[in-house]
């Protein structure tokens, strides 16, 4: 019956055509054909089932794909998904037949009549009754196709990848299928005479109906093939079968024809062996052209004897095992294979007799194997190997001797761990205890052989045959005849093992020897598996050109599989050799493994070293002073020494002690003799001499200079002379506050040798403008902070300035009394005027020294000693100063940018600055310079930032220490800010590292009039009295100066990214402007001013004479400039302003305020940084 579903004409029963029956018989690539339950081949037989009348035929997938009938096919799994979706939500329900399914929904509204025909499953027929399983076309791998699937509780389809072995039901849909292409499954091909195949042929799709192929033997006289692909073999030979399809493709397959076997048979059919002995069989395979000459061995009882897959047989222990040689088709031969007990030691061929005691199995003599002789000296370093009484080195001549064949050989502790040949080991303490607990009583007498013993021989009730072999010990031969000694396999320290003996009375129980003695082996049968091996060393250093053995340790001691493989890591370095030996090559480093047969590893890092051949010093004299220090370098030969490490000593530690680096510190007057020391003892020595207790020379120039303990401070007597170049008079726009400047007073040139000869510098030393003073305190010393000052001060206490004033020079007020010898000079300083050049004076009045304390960006504090001590001074940072240093380093504790955010123009460029904490600190000031995106910006060495297209960056400084400080850097078109709330759009500019609004805020929620409130937030526009934005923002005011604020709307007035800034900010803009009564002619935009206070506008900032709003009033408008701070007090909020009217200039400054007042605000960006940060 069918059905037309949708589009789709299906068959609405299983499909039923059965060429075959194949019982429960499996196969992926051959066609299989099964019928439910039923395990028979008889097709009629099979066709009056009841489960065939039902459910039809069950199909393999290869038989599936060609058992649709004419005008048919097997559908694809796209096919079914096309019948469910016509059939809609519930398929499972819709299709099932409405009889059979033991429960559950059914309908069967289509009339598809879908039964639980269940399935073939390796083997089995299972799930008849609640599974229909159907198969596709659809393949996902090679071993598996979709099914569709329907369970008896379930109202869905569900497709599942299935083993293609298995075997479904079939549902066909009406339609041919033509091919598009194909391929063999095998291209070659082994048959036997007489045999058929049926070739296999893949095609795509895989549910091709439409299979017409012409079919074609190369050779018919060797094998036909029929119209469907049927090989017929008919002869021995070779022949090429061809299908050819009508697009003229063609596949080959290569057919052999063989001859079978017809019989197998050996030359003997029983071979005596002994254990140990190997013996090949030669198996003859006739005809000789025959199919497949290759056999399959095996052995009846693989505990007496195995066999490989050549033949070759291997006694395993006494017994009987049946050896047969089977071809392919089954026939064999067979023969017999008797293993005595007898032993033979392939090494020498010696024979042994076995006996088997319990459940061991014994060699019944003594061991004879013997490599080698070694005189008659003891050693437990190297396998020895002895004969009794025997002291020559001919190994041939000692065994010809009686005591050799009758005792066999006597061996020291490692030459028994290996001396049992393969398959035995060394008797354990544990084999020995099971013999002696099996013996039970009169063990000695029952163990021992009938003759041999000079008294009590024994009755050899086992066949052991103790003999009295006596023993080698503190080179000599002892005991033979009355004692019979044998190693046991464990030791029981580093020089003694155990063994076992039997004397002339009875058995002695284990004792300990010296594992440099000589006694007999005896062997038991079986291999003892390696757990564990261990080099003697993890780690070793081997002087280049030298070789060592690597010693290695067996756990447990008696394994037998001791075999191992030995690597290098890097073989450029050492190699080592199946032995363990090491060969060195090249310094350096590598890794020796050892590797047993059965997989233990171990392994020992090898250190190839060059030592020193020789040592010098960088000095092998030097002069110190008191409390200075020097590092010595040692230069080691040769340059690829690799123990370079050196112990440092001192002659006398509390002089000149030395640390391990070679520094050199001073603390005591006389001499001491450094020596550095190499790991093999080469040295070398430097002598030093310590000149006057309080004197320190300043390695830089070797000038030496008094020193003084005044409390617990060391300060330096007289001024710093440190002068690596002069700057001579300048003008006031040539001098500097960030680049070091070195003056000497009334010095007026560069010549540095010139200002040397000075008497000025003689007696003052050099002078030095802020930033050259930070950096001028020789290694160990450091520029005084205020505190330092402050301490020298209180410790003085009343009348410090006397005190610490020399006793002479002093002119224009009296000498001092130079109590602790401070020798405070009137040196004077280097002053620079706002206008011409700069001028030294105070000379013979004034002592002024920099403090390593920074106040704002233009001063610095200083101290001065005249008439008066004046502590903390504020000092221009460009005018020249002298310096005291004082002793003692100051590390690094961080760095800082001057900003965090930071905006460029495009193609610009910018110096970014680093500032170090503490600013005094005598750390390396060597800063590494990077940028998060270089295509953005390139920073370089110096701190250059280079802009090279619109975008963000993080600039980055590291100093040496780790310490890190970052910037983001934004490169703008235009240097332009957006205040989204309003759309308008600000200049911007950047002065020095701050970045301000070029013009006032504008930002106006609302506008005031002239109300006043302290509380709220409050907008107004200059002269503007009324409460209409927009009409506010017409006027001329509010677009020449902005919005004025109450304190209130200020402080929330920026936009986002913007803020209000704070006093900091402001000064630091003033500062950078030239301080507070020029600042203004640099801000000032360059009209818009009243009484000709115009400025040069240099930075952009645009300052305008904005006016405030207070009390009611609109006030200077024309006049006077103010702009709000963010800083509150206790007075009122800040603010800021620039004075512009008659006889103020351009004076900048700040007050405080009331809140209810109104000015301008100007936005900054980035953190606000305070001045202690």
């Amino acid at each position: 019956e069918i059905v037309k579903i949708g589009e789709q004409y299906w068959m609405a029963e299983n499909l039923r055509y059965l060429p075959q029956v194949d019982g429960a018989d499996t196969s992926l690539i051959q066609p299989k054909y099964y019928v439910y339950n039923y395990t028979g081949t008889e097709i009629e037989a099979a066709k009056t089932t009841a489960n065939y009348e039902t459910y039809g035929a069950l199909y393999n997938w290869l038989a599936a794909l060609t058992a649709c009938p004419a005008g048919w096919h097997l559908p694809t799994s796209a096919e079914w998904d096309i019948l469910v979706e016509s059939v809609g939500n519930e398929a499972a329900t819709k299709l099932k037949a409405t009889s059979v399914w033991p429960s559950g929904d059914k309908t069967d509204e289509f009339g598809f009549g879908a039964l639980p025909g269940g399935r073939f499953d390796n083997g089995k027929f299972v799930t008849l009754l609640n599974n229909g399983h159907w198969w596709t076309s659809t393949m996902q791998k090679s071993s598996q196709a979709d099914i569709k699937s329907m369970a008896w509780n379930l109202n869905y389809l569900s497709t599942i990848p299935n083993e293609k072995h298995k075997a479904y039901s079939l549902r066909c849909i009406a339609g041919e299928v033509d091919f598009t292409d194909f391929n063999f499954i095998d291209k070659s091909l082994k048959l036997k005479v007489n045999s058929e195949f049926n070739l296999i042929v893949s095609y795509t799709p895989t549910n091709a109906t439409l299979r017409n192929l012409s079919w074609l033997s190369s050779d018919k006289s060797v094998a036909t093939v029929d119209a469907n692909g049927k090989i017929k073999a008919l002869k021995a030979g070779t022949t090429v079968i061809r299908a050819t399809a009508e697009s003229g493709k063609v596949e080959e397959c290569e057919v052999t024809v063989l001859i079978p076997v017809e019989s197998v048979s050996f030359a003997e059919q029983t071979i005596e062996m002994y254990l140990g002995q190997d013996s090949n069989q030669i198996a003859t395979v006739l005809p000789k052209n025959s199919a497949d000459q290759s056999l399959l061995w095996t052995s009846s009882n693989e505990n007496v004897a195995i066999v490989d897959e050549n033949g070759k047989i291997t006694s395993i222990k006494p017994g009987k095992s049946t050896i047969s040689a089977i071809a392919e088709n089954g026939v064999k031969a067979e023969c017999d294979v008797l293993v005595k007990y007898e032993f033979l030691d392939q090494r020498d061929n010696n024979i042994y007799p076995l006996v088997e005691i319990d459940s061991q199995l014994w060699m019944a003599e003594n061991l004879r194997y013997l490599p080698s002789l070694n005189d008659a000296v003891s050693e437990a370093s190297i396998p020895m190997y002895y004969v009794y009484d025997y002291k020559d080195k001919d190994v041939d001549s000692a065994k010809n001797t009686d005591n050799y064949k009758t005792y066999g050989t006597l061996y020291n502790w490692l030459a028994a761990l290996s001396a049992c040949p393969a398959g035995w080991h060394l008797s354990t303490n544990d084999e020995w205890s099971v013999l002696i607990d099996y013996v039970e009583d009169n063990t000695g007498t029952k163990l021992k052989s009938k003759d041999g013993w000079e008294r009590d021989s024994g009755v050899d009730e086992y066949g052991f045959k103790a003999m009295p072999g006596g023993f080698y010990s503190n080179e000599e031969f002892s005991t033979e005849g009355f004692y019979g000694y044998w190693w046991g396999a464990e030791d029981s320290d580093m020089s003694k093992a155990y063994a076992h003996y039997i004397d002339e009375v009875q058995y002695g129980i284990t004792k300990e020897g010296a594992k440099d003695a000589g006694f007999s082996v005896r062997c038991v049968a079986g291999e003892v598996e390696l757990e564990e091996i261990k080099l003697a060393n993890e780690f070793i250093k081997i002087e280049l050109g030298n070789e060592h053995v690597l010693e290695v340790s067996y756990f447990p001691t008696s394994a037998t599989n001791k075999t191992l493989t030995w690597t290098s890591s890097d073989e450029s370095v050492a190699t080592v050799d199946k032995n363990g030996k090491i060969k060195t090559l090249n310094a350096g480093t590598t890794t020796i493994t050892a590797v047993s047969e059965n997989g233990k590893l171990a392994e020992c890092e090898v250190s190839v070293i060059v030592f020193a051949e020789s040592i010098t010093l960088s000095e092998d004299f030097i002069k110190l002073a008191f409390r200075q220090e020097t590092t010595l370098v040692a230069t080691i030969l040769p340059e690829n020494t690799t123990e370079n490490t050196l112990t440092w000593t001192s002659s006398n530690i509390y002089i000149a002690p030395v640390d391990q680096n070679g520094k050199v510190t001073v603390f005591g007057a006389g001499h001491a003799v450094i020596t550095a020391t190499t790991e093999n003892g080469k040295k070398a020595e430097c002598m030093v001499q310590v000149v006057k207790k309080h004197e320190f020379i300043d390695q830089r120039d070797n000038y030496a200079y008094t020193m003084v303990h005044i409390g617990d401070q060391l300060w330096m007597a007289e001024n710093l002379r440190y002068l690596p170049q002069v700057n001579g008079f300048e003008y006031y726009e040539n001098h500097s506050m960030d680049t070091p400047k070195y003056y000497v007073f009334y010095h007026d040139n560069d010549n540095v040798s010139d200002a040397k000869a000075t008497s000025e510098y003689q007696t003052y030393g050099a002078l030095y403008n802020w930033q050259a003073a930070l950096t001028a305190c020789p290694a160990g010393w450091h520029l005084p902070t205020e505190e330092e000052w402050n301490i020298l001060y209180n410790y003085i206490g009343s009348g410090a300035k006397d005190k610490l004033k020399s006793d002479n020079l002093w002119d224009g007020y009296a000498n001092g009394t130079d109590d602790y010898g401070f020798s405070a000079l009137p040196g004077g300083y280097y002053i620079v005027e706002r206008s011409g050049y700069g001028i030294f004076g105070y000379e013979f009045q004034d002592a002024r020294w920099w403090g390593g304390t920074e106040k704002n960006l233009l001063e610095s504090y200083g101290q001065i000693i005249n008439s008066t001590i004046t502590p903390s001074s504020n000092i221009g940072k460009h005018h020249g100063l002298a310096v005291r240093c004082v002793a003692g380093e100051v590390p690094l504790s961080h760095i800082k940018l001057a900003s965090d955010v930071f905006k460029m123009k495009l193609n610009s460029e910018h110096l970014m600055k680093v500032s170090y904490v503490p600013i005094n600190t005598t750390s390396s000031r060597n800063i590494t310079w990077s940028s998060s995106n270089k295509s953005v910006a390139t920073i370089d060495k110096n701190g250059k930032v280079k802009s090279l297209k619109t975008g963000k960056t993080i600039i980055t400084a590291t100093a040496e220490n780790g310490s890190k400080a970052e910037c983001e850097v934004e490169v703008m078109q235009k240097l332009e800010f957006l205040d989204k709330r309003d759309n308008h759009t600000y200049k911007i500019v950047q002065i020095e590292d701050q970045i301000w609004m070029g013009e006032n805020l504008r930002y106006l929620p609302e506008v005031n009039g002239v109300s006043i409130n302290t509380a709220n937030p409050r907008y107004y526009v200059y002269d503007y009295k009324g409460t209409d934005v927009t009409a506010a923002k017409n006027t001329s005011n509010y677009r020449d100066y902005g919005a004025m604020y109450n304190y209130p709307a200020a402080i929330n007035a920026c936009p986002a990214g913007l803020r209000l800034p704070t006093n900091h900010d402001w000064t630091n803009l003033m500062d950078i402007a030239g301080g507070s009564s020029v600042a203004g002619l640099k801000l000032n935009a360059t009209s818009g001013w009243s009484y000709g206070n115009d400025g040069t506008d240099e930075y952009g900032f645009s300052a305008l004479p904005s006016g405030y709003f207070s009390a009611g009033a609109f006030s200077q408008v024309l006049i006077n400039a103010y702009w709000w701070s963010a800083q509150d007090s206790t007075a009122g909020p800040y603010y800021w302003r620039i004075l512009g009217g008659d006889g103020y200039g351009y004076r900048m400054g700040y007050s405080d305020i009331n809140k209810s007042d109104a000015f301008a605000v100007r936005c900054i960006a980035g953190k606000d940084k305070t001045a202690s940060d």
